[in-house]
């Protein structure tokens, strides 16, 4: 138990963007599955940050997000309705990626075969809008148990998120970042907004542990949005 990379190659476009927030809710569904709501509610959801987390999706080997320089365009589809006759028209953005991608996870709940099996599922489900018309499909490459992220550095006096992030009110406040508001959906049902940094946001400070930030629970949709971000050590 701890760091495990997962490594996914894109068999399909993609609708929206990938990032920690999606990828610990398609784990979310997951775990209830194979595991009940009860292990996912008791254990995840109201667990503590080290119980599961997941980073954001990076392309080949570089710890950069899966849409730096990733352009999405305009695509137009059709529908006709067999009973009428009439056809429907619309357009959504799609993105259409290369090579190989990556996301890490760390959980000291799940051993390597659970990870495994967690993953397959939510890759079956496919990953991001449109899944239900075949977008955002994804061919599992390997999952690996690993011992950190990224390049070790002796004596770091910061750390980067690679998740998008939720801050606890004691956590640090110097650094470089950015941030956006994220208004998430359930079932069709708007979520309350949340001020989420992203990923790639820099902090200095020592930490001695594997996983910043928290949940945000949303009463409208009784649902959890995930600010837990892994970190990496890093000289500021």
């Amino acid at each position: 138990m701890g760091y495990y990379k997962v490594s996914i190659q894109p068999t399909s476009s993609i609708v929206g963007r990938i990032t920690s927030i999606t990828l610990f809710g398609a784990f979310c569904y997951a775990i209830s599955s194979l595991y009940g709501a009860d292990a996912l509610v008791d254990n995840v959801l109201k667990g503590d940050n080290d119980s599961f987390a997941v980073s954001n999706l990076f392309h080949g080997n570089d710890l950069i997000t899966w849409d730096n320089g990733v352009e999405a365009r305009g695509v137009d589809h059709c529908m006709v309705n067999r009973e009428t006759g009439a056809s429907t028209k619309w357009s959504c953005d799609e993105s259409w990626l290369d090579g190989d991608y990556h996301f890490y996870i760390y959980s000291n709940l799940f051993d390597l075969a659970d990870i495994q099996k967690l993953t397959k599922l939510v890759l079956k489900s496919g990953l991001g809008a449109k899944r239900s018309v075949g977008k955002g499909q994804f061919e599992l490459l390997g999952v690996e148990e690993v011992d950190h992220i990224g390049n070790q550095v002796d004596n770091p006096n910061g750390y980067m998120v690679i998740s998008d992030y939720i801050p606890n009110k004691d956590d640090s406040t110097l650094g470089i970042y950015t941030a956006r508001v994220y208004r998430g959906a359930t079932g069709g049902v708007e979520k309350a907004p949340i001020a989420i940094i992203n990923a790639g946001s820099k902090f200095t400070g020592k930490l001695s542990v594997n996983v910043v930030g928290r949940l945000e629970h949303d009463e409208l949709t009784n649902t959890y949005t995930s600010g837990r971000a892994l970190v990496m050590p890093i000289m500021v």
